[in-house]
């Protein structure tokens, strides 16, 4: 072997292990920048979580927008002037703000793999005080078995997995309604927290009858107590007529179910004065100990073929099921023994 061959020998050695040991440091980098997308961070940075203040929130669902907005505490809708639900409005923003996860991929042509249909946008942007934005994110397919979401800033191509599912808060609370809506005809902050327990309640029926709940306060004996019998009872009275005990349940079921009375739809302001409220077919009134009372009345007429009730403390109307109607407005005999009947549990349960 010549001494120039060997010395080329020796030089492509050399270059060999050069470019051997520049790829090896390439893919250390590569792993790095893989190994740091991989890192479980945070979809909402911490200062940008810090400065935050929501008084707003914005749905758009493909062409649809819908928007809410925190009044004096009571959440509002666009939808028809609907009373927000405070409960899942603030679970949407809770999981955005607090998401946490890892970035799957960069990569826009694979988004739809994701669940990102760009004909049907679903983007929720968070809004300030004078409703500007605070950001907004793309949701992609979402796992309520595994709590987990894919979601994107709203600009940025980056999807990530996080470990919430804002999917859940979106589900309709009611056929027929939007999300994010409060599902009952009586607002959420009623009759407060500092308004004490309901102490009446006064029923006018659409057959003309009438009749007074009062709630009544029990001294109960340490057996009563052991055996958990409630400190209290529901009495009802008709006219002059001495107030007897309900069957347990019945009158704390039926007062219950008067806060979380569900809705079908909202009546449109101008149809609603054609329905006759000044002379109603039925009404009935909550007082609580302490605060404002409110007022269920039913319409003298029906709207679109449904009933329609109207709330005295946001005005507004909603048509209701018939079903709905008749557990409203009970006789006084589905609630005094020997009735045990419970028509109303069933609504209890609802969110």
């Amino acid at each position: 072997m010549t001494r120039s061959l060997r010395a080329s020998i020796a030089c492509t050695a050399v270059l060999a292990a050069a470019l051997l040991a520049a790829d090896r440091l390439l893919d250390a980098r590569r792993a790095s920048t893989r190994r740091a997308e991989l890192r479980i961070g945070r979809l909402v940075p911490k200062e940008e979580r810090e400065r935050a203040a929501v008084a707003g929130l914005k749905l758009e669902l493909g062409k649809d927008a819908l928007v809410y907005v925190n009044e004096s505490g009571r959440w509002k809708s666009s939808w028809k002037n609907a009373v927000g639900s405070k409960e899942r409005l603030e679970s949407l923003i809770r999981k955005l703000h607090e998401a946490e996860g890892m970035v799957q991929s960069d990569d826009p042509a694979r988004a739809a793999g994701f669940g990102f249909d760009p004909l049907r946008v679903t983007r929720v942007t968070l809004l300030g005080p004078a409703l500007e934005s605070l950001g907004s994110f793309e949701l992609g397919s979402g796992f309520s078995d595994r709590e987990r979401c894919f979601v994107r800033r709203a600009g940025e191509p980056r999807i990530w997995d996080v470990d919430v599912n804002p999917w859940d808060e979106l589900a309709p609370p009611g056929p027929g309604l939007p999300p994010l809506v409060h599902p009952f005809t009586m607002p959420y902050d009623w009759p407060g927290e500092d308004a004490g327990l309901m102490e009446s309640v006064e029923v006018e029926r659409p057959d003309g009858t009438a009749y007074r709940l009062t709630l009544h306060q029990l001294e109960l004996t340490p057996e009563q107590m052991q055996e958990g019998k409630q400190p209290y009872e529901w009495r009802l009275a008709r006219g002059p007529e001495e107030a007897l005990p309900t069957t347990g349940y019945l009158g704390a079921g039926y007062t219950l179910f008067l806060v979380k009375v569900p809705y079908l739809d909202l009546v449109e302001p101008s149809e609603a004065a054609t329905l006759g409220f000044d002379a109603p077919r039925g009404r009935v009134r909550l007082r609580p100990s302490k605060g404002e009372p409110a007022e269920l009345v039913l319409a003298a007429r029906l709207s679109q073929g449904r009933h329609a009730l109207r709330c005295s403390l946001t005005g507004l109307v909603f048509r209701i099921d018939p079903e709905v109607q008749a557990i409203l407005f009970p006789s006084a005999e589905q609630l005094l023994p020997p009735a045990t009947d419970n028509p109303w549990d069933p609504y209890l349960r609802r969110r």
